[in-house]
């Protein structure tokens, strides 16, 4: 039993430790860096092993909690979800269109080129368009939509 408790720790601080020295915001932050603060390949297992064995500590450090900057990804989705609630009717309008200042900031938002977003929200307008009125709904349609088209997004 003891063996396999090691081989669990060792195999999850080794692959947050992998996670640990990437180059986004968030990292330097967690209860683990206040344990052990040194940047080493053991403070960073020290630093993995302590973040995946306090409850929360993974999901506040993503979320912008536990002393953390909010991870990119967290970021975006915010500002999606937030651009498509607050535009919701326009968006409607300018999809159906194929065209508009709202389409094209929209597309800005998702990371998608203007153009080739416009004309696959057009195109796909019927399946995107969610029978309940619903902008959260609608962001998922659009999501779906760009990874069926393969369109070269940033979703």
């Amino acid at each position: 039993m003891k063996k396999w408790l090691v081989l669990a720790v060792l195999a999850s601080s080794f692959s947050v430790a992998a996670k640990d020295m990437s180059a986004d915001k968030s990292d330097g932050c967690g209860p683990g860096w206040y344990i052990y603060p040194d940047k080493t390949i053991l403070g960073t297992s020290i630093r993995g092993t302590t973040n995946n064995v306090i409850p929360g500590a993974i999901s506040g450090m993503t979320t912008g909690t536990s002393n953390c900057a909010k991870h990119d990804i967290v970021k975006a989705e915010k500002e999606q979800l937030h651009y498509t609630a607050n535009n919701y009717e326009s968006l409607l309008a300018e999809m159906a269109a194929g065209q508009g200042e709202y389409l094209n900031e929209y597309a800005r938002v998702l990371g998608c080129d203007s153009g080739e977003f416009s004309q696959m929200a057009q195109e796909r307008f019927e399946v995107i368009i969610p029978s309940d009125e619903n902008s959260s709904k609608l962001l998922n349609n659009v999501k779906a939509e760009i990874k069926s088209n393969a369109l070269n997004c940033a979703v």
